[in-house]
């Protein structure tokens, strides 16, 4: 993280915190970020290290990302509902594989946030490496973005080489946690690397593979023969969890979190809303719709807004 950015986080966390307001006292901040009151003081103050002996080291960069969630430093134009099932059931996913470092596979529909989820995870947590696949990403790509995200800075030898670099670093200590997000894009050639990094971690470190039909792709190139896929299949068949699609309660939870309180409103988003970037759209354009107009807005001015037919729908006030 950028000293800048780092700046920014500790002038926030200043004027966050008001010592007349007990709700808005750092140890209020500690219970709500997870960070000790020892290095948010330090934070507050600029102080972005710390001494153990003579050692000098600088606050984790998760440190940092945990109190810019907590106090609100997120994008105006998203939401942070960490209420949300999905979010709170991958957040646990990655607990899980991280503690025990063991191997999994995440499959869920897309516009379920996982992307979301999985990143959040890896901003607040320390040892955690997060890459998001693209359609073009090479097996040597992966590996490359791998190395920069750990930090290992070394000519270029080869994948092979550089892939017991990765397990050097990911093995040499406990609570490693590899995410591969979207690795239904990639093409097939990039599974072999992904079955080498799946046995150095096994029992060492924690990896997580996660994508859309993901399973069935794997098992559909793992019945053909495709070689490295039967492999692979026993690796990660073994853990998978299936994200579920978004709940009626957790609309109504993210409505009301964002001032969204009208019943029929609320009913007519359970109806017609399908997936949570769904969600977040249709609560963004709400939000700004009750700002311009000075006004909670009603189940039949939420159809009118959005311009959708409710046939079921009858008690829209």
């Amino acid at each position: 993280m950028e000293i800048k950015t780092k700046q920014q986080i500790s002038e926030a966390v200043r004027s966050w915190i008001d010592p007349a307001n007990p709700e808005r006292s750092g140890n209020k901040l500690a219970e709500k970020s997870g960070v000790s009151s020892a290095y948010i003081s330090r934070i507050k103050d600029g102080i972005f290290e710390f001494t153990n002996g003579e050692r000098t080291s600088s606050l984790s960069d998760a440190i940092f990302n945990r109190l810019a969630a907590a106090i609100g430093l997120i994008d105006e134009n998203s939401f942070n509902w960490d209420f949300i099932s999905t979010f709170e059931d991958i957040q646990k996913v990655c607990r899980k594989s991280k503690s025990r470092a063991i191997r999994m596979i995440l499959e869920g529909q897309t516009g379920q946030g996982k992307t979301h989820s999985l990143e959040y995870y890896a901003n607040t947590n320390d040892y955690v490496v997060y890459v998001k696949c693209t359609q073009n990403m090479t097996a040597k790509d992966l590996v490359e973005e791998l190395c920069r995200k750990l930090k290992i800075s070394v000519p270029y030898r080869g994948i092979y080489n550089r892939l017991g670099l990765i397990e050097k670093v990911v093995t040499g200590r406990k609570g490693y946690l590899i995410i591969i997000d979207e690795a239904e894009v990639v093409k097939s050639g990039i599974y072999p690397v992904i079955k080498d990094i799946s046995d150095f971690v096994k029992n060492k470190a924690g990896l997580i593979i996660c994508g859309f039909n993901l399973i069935d792709k794997i098992d559909r190139l793992a019945k053909s023969e495709k070689p490295g896929f039967p492999q692979l299949r026993r690796r990660f068949f073994g853990n998978p969890f299936y994200i579920s699609n978004i709940t009626i309660e957790d609309i109504e939870l993210a409505c009301k979190e964002e001032g969204i309180n009208n019943e029929g409103a609320i009913r007519v988003l359970q109806a017609q809303v399908r997936d949570l970037d769904q969600l977040v759209q249709w609560v963004l354009d709400i939000v700004e719709w009750q700002k311009a107009n000075g006004k909670k807005i009603t189940g039949k001015e939420v159809i009118e807004l959005f311009d959708v037919q409710v046939t079921t729908f009858k008690k829209a006030a």
